[in-house]
């Protein structure tokens, strides 16, 4: 029996696979300071559903909480055209992932959960400026 993880539209089934991982890092990342690319609030994102969100209740509470999250923007337009740059045969350029809408539940995520973070809009940023962005926000509260 193989089973597709990414494919598989059961909620409740990615959303354990994935909080699994995500609790794992605690234990990998105990005492060792760790930045991570956006670890629970994907999670949520992608798999969070009005029935199981006990669980991502349970995930939270017994995961590593970020010191701080920095949600990165960009307009619809653009993430398009950045997937187009680095790979114009990405399978995501079929799917809607487009609709600048989808930040808010990742917004949703940061708040319900009271987590420290910041959102900035790299619409028109690029990689230094982005990372010079995310040092100023990130020394403002103190994580650096």
């Amino acid at each position: 029996l193989i089973v597709q993880v990414e494919d598989n539209t059961e909620r409740d089934f990615t959303a354990m696979f994935y909080g699994t991982g995500n609790m794992y890092l605690k234990y990998l990342i105990k005492g060792r300071n760790i930045i991570t690319d956006r670890y629970l609030a994907s999670t949520y994102f992608w798999n969070c559903t009005p029935d199981n969100v006990d669980f991502f209740d349970f995930l939270v509470r017994v995961s590593n909480r970020p010191d701080f999250t920095v949600l990165l923007f960009a307009n619809a337009e653009v993430r398009k055209q950045r997937i187009l740059l680095r790979n114009p045969r990405d399978p995501d350029l079929k799917k809607k992932i487009f609709h600048d809408a989808q930040y808010d539940k990742l917004q949703e995520f940061l708040d319900r959960y009271q987590m420290p973070h910041c959102r900035i809009d790299n619409s028109l940023l690029d990689v230094e400026e982005t990372a010079a962005c995310i040092q100023q926000e990130a020394e403002k509260v103190g994580v650096l």
